[in-house]
């Protein structure tokens, strides 16, 4: 398949984050005007899948097949990654792109970092999983009153943040691509599996880990654990650079595996299992989904959901802590 379209990730599920992916691409697409560079081809999920017009009796595997084909096609992914919650279906599509070697890039221009309090107070802006996924990160915190309303300031240091991304944008779009991932040929038996909940680093992540291991290893699978973010591992880190290398541990397990199981219990899936997850898919694995969440979503366009239908879709079942005892 050839790539031959910009893929704008983006929040889409009101009309201020459509509002915001718009007025992104218009700033995208000025820049690379001005750059003479004419002719490009854009996606934008919510408008370009044909959602909102489209009568299927899956709706939500429509758009899922919709969004990952474009993937297929991508060029490059750019977009912001803002707010303490990121987008779970963002941070599918950046694994997913990691994993078939399209190149990403992310802008933050929020004011948030994480911490590591019992590590010399070292900070990091995303996930260990996303930072050794993302190609290009430009992290542009405002400089303005981040309490004051929206004002035209606000509204330029978002197009600084484009002026800064459109660069790296061009050299993908001159064929200066990284290489893809060479993918291992799938044993149709499991054989190897990797748990990722949530990178270990709450305490119910780590119980339920344990008894999924056990249950694992009794049918003699081989299992490896995603331990970035747990406190045995995190507390001892000295860098930035070491963190980076927790995320690309995981990453590495998780490309062994025959099957990947991903924690899914919360409103918005953690950003780092959410990108495992679309990693996995974009690598051809088993997905299993662990969740006992007692409600779903339903969307205007008559499509329901336990939560993003990326993550619904891509997974092969659900299951919950009696199943796997």
């Amino acid at each position: 398949m050839n790539r031959d379209t910009i893929y704008i990730f983006t929040r889409l599920f009101s009309p201020e984050d459509r509002r915001f992916s718009a007025e992104v691409e218009r700033l995208i697409l000025a820049k690379l005007k001005s750059l003479a560079i004419k002719g490009v081809k854009t996606f934008l999920p919510y408008r370009d899948s044909n959602q909102g017009t489209v009568v299927t009796a899956n709706k939500a595997k429509y758009i899922y097949d919709a969004d990952v084909q474009n993937l297929q096609r991508s060029i490059a992914l750019i977009g912001f990654l803002n707010g303490l919650a990121k987008d779970e279906g963002i941070c599918f599509e950046i694994g997913y792109a990691f994993a078939t070697g399209v190149p990403t890039i992310v802008g933050i221009t929020d004011f948030f970092k994480i911490q590591v309090p019992h590590s010399k107070g070292i900070e990091f802006p995303l996930d260990p999983v996303l930072m050794a996924m993302v190609t290009n990160l430009i992290h542009l915190p405002s400089g303005a009153n981040e309490h004051a309303p929206y004002t035209k300031a606000q509204s330029n240091h978002i197009e600084s943040a484009v002026s800064e991304m459109v660069p790296m944008l061009v050299r993908y779009l001159r064929g200066n691509t990284p290489a893809g991932i060479s993918v291992r040929k799938q044993s149709k038996r499991v054989k190897r599996v990797h748990i990722e909940l949530a990178g270990n680093q709450f305490e119910w992540c780590q119980l339920i880990c344990e008894q999924i291991q056990k249950y694992a290893l009794s049918k003699g699978l081989v299992v490896t654990v995603s331990n970035r973010l747990s406190p045995k591992y995190i507390w001892k880190i000295g860098s930035v650079n070491n963190i980076v290398a927790l995320g690309k541990r995981d990453i590495a397990n998780a490309r062994k595996a025959d099957l990947v199981i991903i924690g899914a219990d919360s409103s918005e899936m953690d950003a780092g299992s959410a990108a495992m997850q679309g990693f996995a898919r974009g690598l051809g694995k088993k997905i299993i989904l662990y969740g006992t969440k007692s409600t779903r979503y339903v969307a205007s366009g008559g499509h329901s959901m336990s939560r993003n239908l990326m993550l619904d879709q891509s997974a092969i079942g659900r299951y919950n802590r009696k199943e796997f005892s």
